[in-house]
């Protein structure tokens, strides 16, 4: 829940930004059309947060989570 929650908060900070609506975290469409408009405008924040939160869903070896807020520029040419 943690890692949702990192990965939320820039979303909901977006919409705030916008002046839209507050964010539910339910409301996913609209979730995933905030990070798209963040990815595609190049936020170099939105692009690692959701490189790191989609990898640290799958890695396996807790030593190898990437650190969503501090962004290893060594994998960042991945993530984009």
């Amino acid at each position: 829940l943690a890692e949702f929650d990192t990965f939320f908060e820039l979303a909901a900070a977006e919409a705030t930004c916008r002046g839209e609506a507050p964010l539910d975290p339910n409301d996913c469409e609209r979730f995933v059309r905030l990070y798209e408009a963040m990815i595609t405008r190049g936020d170099r924040d939105a692009i690692w947060r959701f490189y790191a939160f989609e990898n640290n869903l799958i890695e396996e070896d807790p030593t190898k989570l990437l650190d969503p807020y501090q962004i290893a520029e060594e994998e960042y040419a991945e993530a984009q």
